[in-house]
């Protein structure tokens, strides 16, 4: 009673204090930053992402922005071929593009050697082309799959290379994809149809969908939350003190994220929703005792203590086990998961603190009337026919509800082997997003939309005839790994060398069988304007280490892993040289691996710290035991869904589990405090679970309601894993109110365990 006395003494104090500490974080607000980029989930000491990092200052970017051109018509005629000269024009014109690679007339006439195009500007642009003069622009190296579509297609590739402020800054990036999107508007209205993609896209795009879902789903969740308060309070007063205590927790949760410096990332789009749905669970269970100890005759001087006392031990205990599920999340090594769960367990913290200052004293300082009569429970009638059919079950069917649940588990866990991790991160926008369209342009009709990244090493260099074709050599091996359609390295470059010197004959394109020859051809190559140009990007200056792309369409993380073992076994056929693989989707990769032990490490540490908290706070191991027994089903079936519906491991379902634990176990407490108090009051085990079911389980069905409607609106996310994200904690949260309404009861009133001598810690004492 301590507390709520002194709340009740100083209640002005706390709401001015309330409001002040909001006031005095809010400007934490425009301290936020976005990134949604992937390339910051491993630490920056990982070794995959300081060899990363060292491959982009040693060789530039390894995504380029793709445009994908189709006229319409054959895209080597004379009108194709000016149209694309057009696009090609443009882009060349934008100041943040360094570098383009397009079959186009003025791209090829600016930057030949006298002599080395075997077209002239007639021919690019005015005349049309012979069979003949067509077939040998197919055959010519980097157009067949790079620059034309493969296999005859009519589609023409522009490939961009940005400048570093691209790649770096997403605001540059975004500005620049726009222009890119106005010409690929303008080629519309000339009906020529254009693909934009490529990862710098990606990257923007990602950006978008964060932002669009922060602004988006926050107030659907919010929505959700006040239809649900509207149809439990029925009171304008309750509603607006409900509605601004969530909104204070979320300028403190938020807030914090720009003091710290930290960046909302893709993760965070889901932040708010939480945070509403959570927080206000100690919100409406403060607001309806006062409102049922004003009912029952109690003057507010009286109801404001009384309130505070019956509310803040399971308050507390519910926001801590929430946080303990939360701070699961701690463990993880990707430090945009664990920054997530530090924030989201300081929501509920936030939550739980403005709950038990600002919510019993708002109450106080707003109650002008005389007392009303609560509102009826949701639900109504039928939500009481159905907790009779629960009683039924519990007490005549038992067995049923033993064996169906035991079934439905063990379904469920068969699914764990099959759970997947996903590497292919444009996986993570819808189908029908544009840069998912165009990336299906490129992998249906190119060699893709980027590059797995090898790197050789050699002590000796490879500036040597032997070396070099020891290069070719593995070049082909990596080649002919499934779904690799283009490679490319120094060793391309000299046979393109090759090939310009043997008068552009195709079967000139290969490197010379003598060494001399070789050697001058190298040199050749080293003193020519495009070798000056392309050999930074794939060889370093001593050439001791030099660049294999793998271009490949996207691919999932088992055809990933399989690269990893055929890279195993060629490093083993080349002991003298090192062989390292690296690029972005490495860095994918590694994260997507790292998921799935943070999510091991998670789990195991929520359910052992829940445990924990509830022994200490119950006094009672047998409690902290109890708690945990429905809540295995409910895990169970997150696992069970990721399998059979195909919902891969990502940056949002790796969550699931610990968070919806940390939820879950919420009801459970409630279920095994009323039975404790029931106990208590002398009533037998069956009793006990009787009274508690027609007590509790009204509660605990609106609760899990409101967790369902609230995380509902993540289903409108434009971001695949914030969806998969929402269905899995929406079933998971049914299931854990099954758990608490249905098993829960059939254990007790089985196993019959006796609380009644189970004392607490009372934080308001």
């Amino acid at each position: 009673m301590k507390l709520g006395l002194l709340l009740r003494r100083h209640f002005w104090l706390c709401i001015l204090l309330t409001l002040a500490v909001s006031a005095a974080m809010a400007p934490g607000l425009l301290k936020i930053r976005i990134d949604p980029s992937f390339d910051s989930f491993l630490p920056p000491e990982d070794s995959a992402t300081v060899a990363y990092q060292q491959f982009l200052r040693d060789y530039g970017n390894d995504g380029v922005v793709l445009l994908g051109v189709n006229t319409g018509e054959p895209i080597l005629s004379l009108r194709s071929r000016r149209r694309l000269d057009k696009i090609v024009r443009e882009v060349r014109d934008d100041g943040q593009v360094e570098s383009v690679m397009a079959l186009s007339a003025g791209l090829m006439l600016d930057r030949a050697e006298p002599g080395s195009v075997p077209l002239s500007a007639a021919a690019l642009l005015i005349s049309e082309l012979n069979p003949e003069l067509q077939a040998r622009i197919r055959a010519a190296p980097f157009v067949d799959g790079f620059l034309l579509g493969r296999d005859g297609s009519d589609w023409a590739a522009v490939m961009m290379f940005t400048r570093s402020e691209v790649r770096t800054n997403l605001d540059s990036a975004g500005a620049f994809i726009a222009r890119l999107r106005a010409i690929k508007q303008r080629a519309a209205e000339d009906s020529v149809q254009v693909a934009l993609t490529g990862i710098p896209v990606l990257k923007v795009e990602l950006r978008t969908a964060v932002v669009d879902d922060l602004v988006r789903l926050s107030p659907i969740s919010f929505l959700c939350v006040t239809v649900c308060l509207i149809l439990m309070f029925r009171s304008l007063r309750d509603l607006l003190i409900a509605q601004l205590t969530i909104l204070l927790a979320l300028v403190w949760s938020f807030s914090i994220i720009g003091w710290l410096g930290w960046a909302v990332s893709n993760l965070s789009a889901t932040l708010p929703s939480v945070i509403f749905v959570v927080g206000v669970a100690d919100t409406i269970h403060i607001i309806t005792v006062y409102r049922l100890h004003r009912s029952r005759g109690l003057p507010k001087q009286d109801a404001l203590p009384r309130t505070v006392a019956e509310t803040v031990l399971p308050c507390l205990l519910t926001s801590v086990t929430t946080m303990l599920g939360f701070l699961s999340l701690s463990v993880s090594e990707l430090p945009p998961i664990r920054e997530y769960g530090l924030l989201a367990a300081f929501g509920v913290f936030s939550a739980f603190t403005i709950s038990m200052l600002f919510v019993p004293c708002a109450l106080f300082v707003c109650d002008r009337h005389a007392p009303g009569v609560l509102p009826p429970r949701v639900g109504g009638l039928a939500l009481g026919r159905f907790l009779k059919t629960v009683e039924t079950l519990v007490f005549r069917r038992p067995w049923w509800v033993l064996t169906g649940f035991a079934l439905l588990t063990l379904a469920a866990l068969a699914g764990i082997p099959h759970v997947t991790d996903e590497t292919d991160f444009f996986s993570f926008l819808p189908a029908d997003n544009e840069v998912n369209q165009g990336s299906a342009v490129f992998s249906r009709e190119f060699a893709g939309i980027g590059s797995y990244e090898y790197l050789a090493r050699s002590s000796q260099g490879f500036r040597s005839p032997a070396q070099l074709r020891t290069l070719a050599a593995i070049e082909a091996r990596i080649g002919s790994w499934p779904t690799v359609r283009q490679t490319v390295s120094v060793v391309d470059f000299l046979k393109l060398q090759a090939m310009l010197q043997g008068g552009l004959a195709a079967e000139s394109y290969a490197l010379p069988s003598d060494s001399a020859g070789l050697t001058k051809l190298l040199d050749n190559l080293e003193q020519s304007d495009f070798g000056s140009q392309s050999l930074p990007r794939y060889v370093r200056p001593d050439w001791r280490e030099v660049r294999i792309s793998a271009w490949a369409p996207p691919a999932r993380s088992e055809l990933v892993q399989s690269f990893r073992d055929s890279l195993a076994v060629l490093t083993q056929e080349y002991p003298d040289l090192e062989i390292v693989k690296t690029g972005s989707d490495e860095v994918f990769f590694k994260m997507a691996r790292a998921l799935v032990d943070s999510q091991k490490n998670s789990f195991l540490l929520a359910v052992i710290t829940i445990i924990v908290a509830i022994t200490v706070l119950f006094m009672s191991l047998r409690m902290g035991l109890f708690s945990i027994l429905p809540n295995i089903f409910p895990l169970a079936v997150a696992f069970g869904l990721m399998a059979y519906l195909g919902i891969p491991l990502n940056t949002a379902t790796a969550m699931v589990v610990p968070i919806t634990l940390g939820i879950a176990v919420d009801d459970t407490i409630h279920f095994l405090a009323g039975y404790r108090r029931f106990q208590k009051e002398g009533l037998s085990p069956r009793e006990a679970v009787r009274a508690t079911l027609e007590d509790v389980g009204s509660a605990v069905s609106t609760t899990s309601l409101i967790l369902v409607l609230g995380f509902g609106a993540l289903l409108f996310g434009s971001f695949n894993p914030t969806g998969h994200f929402a269905v899995l904690t929406i079933f998971t949260v049914i299931a854990a109110w099954l758990g608490d309404v249905l098993l829960l009861p059939v254990l007790l009133d089985r196993i019959r365990p006796d609380f009644s001598s189970v004392c607490e810690r009372n934080p308001s004492e």
